[in-house]
């Protein structure tokens, strides 16, 4: 009669996927602005218009402005592209009174607009 080992093997394997799951499950809440090792599966499709006093931005100075085009396409949540377009005008500071609106469409869905102004 042969004696028979403690399976170290499957209880490992079936920890280490314990603690997958478990990570999958709670990084959201920890992090929720840090970008996900998960396919992402949002497209959104935006423009950006700036109205600074009685003059509107061109796309270059829209595009100097955050970074990024002032008509294009962003691979991740809308939140993350509003959230950018409210802390650039956060760190502009008060003055001049701006308008920013954002239209965008999150996977081909109706065109939604966003708008901040900043006195």
């Amino acid at each position: 009669m042969s004696e028979r080992s403690f399976p170290w093997r499957s209880v490992l394997g079936s920890a280490f996927l314990a603690t997958q799951v478990a990570l999958v499950l709670v990084a959201p809440a920890l992090a929720p602005s840090l970008p996900r090792w998960a396919p992402n599966d949002t497209l959104v499709d935006y423009r950006i218009s700036v109205r600074a006093g009685s003059r509107e931005l061109s796309p270059a100075e829209v595009s100097e402005r955050y970074a990024l085009p002032a008509t294009g396409s962003f691979e991740l949540p809308k939140a993350a592209l509003l959230e950018l377009v409210r802390r650039r005008e956060e760190q502009l500071g008060p003055t001049p009174a701006r308008t920013v609106d954002v239209a965008y469409s999150v996977n081909g869905r109706p065109e939604v607009h966003w708008s901040q102004n900043a006195p």
